[in-house]
């Protein structure tokens, strides 16, 4: 299925007291049961973790706006016996909205020093979860509310930094 028309990129630059780190995170999200991983990420232990530290001059946050709920009810539509776990798999959906929002900061903000990505391995870059900072947190701080456990919207969200004297962000 075509995502692209449920999806919205949206950018806000920040300042970094809007970015929450918090250095143990890394540590504790990875041990977060969840579906058919009761003791966490398997990858536990094999990631490399380098905390945050908001050394650049200029940050912005760059994220693709999912219409979960939508693509759910679509997908149902085409798969009429499918459980709605099987209609919300991110197997189906999660790369086309990571490439969707990669495409956006390759051709609309390329004036960047480094990221930190939505999930590990985005465009090459370490996770902003990697990194210790707080994804919910940080969001709320410009006015956006995550769900937890999304049913209805699901944001993935890059931190883009660079330093003053390069060229703009280009968004």
């Amino acid at each position: 299925m075509n995502v692209k028309p449920l999806v919205k990129i949206g950018y806000q630059t920040v300042f970094p007291s809007n970015i929450v780190i918090m250095p143990i995170a890394p540590i504790l999200w990875c041990r977060l049961e969840y579906p058919e991983h009761p003791d966490g990420c398997p990858n536990v232990g094999k990631c490399h973790y380098k905390i945050f530290e908001p050394t650049w001059d200029e940050y912005a946050l760059v994220y693709a706006k999912f219409n979960f709920a939508e693509y759910k009810r679509l997908m149902k539509v085409e798969h009429p016996g499918w459980t709605d776990k099987q209609c919300g798999c991110v197997l189906y959906w999660q790369s086309s909205v990571k490439k969707l929002l990669a495409d956006f900061i390759q051709h609309k903000c390329p004036y960047f020093d480094t990221m930190l990505g939505c999930g590990s391995g985005m465009m090459g870059y370490d996770s902003m979860e990697s990194a210790g900072i707080n994804v919910f947190a940080t969001m709320k701080n410009i006015g956006i509310e995550l769900e937890v456990n999304p049913q209805t919207t699901i944001y993935l969200v890059c931190l883009l930094c660079r330093n003053i004297g390069d060229d703009t962000f280009g968004i």
